[in-house]
């Protein structure tokens, strides 16, 4: 039953193009952004991961 739910909210998330940006593309663009464009230094990365990361 799960896998049918799963199945559903697939073909509608890649029916709808808004859907799709806003739900797995804006997270991954925001994720690589504050990850690996962000400098930050080396005493302060384990508290910001710790705190916006998780």
């Amino acid at each position: 039953m799960i896998l049918s739910y799963l199945k559903i909210e697939f073909k509608v998330i890649m029916r709808k193009k808004t859907t799709l940006i806003l739900s797995i593309l804006f997270p991954v663009i925001f994720y690589i952004l504050f990850t690996t464009i962000l400098e930050l230094p080396e005493d302060v990365k384990p508290k910001f991961y710790k705190e916006y990361m998780y």
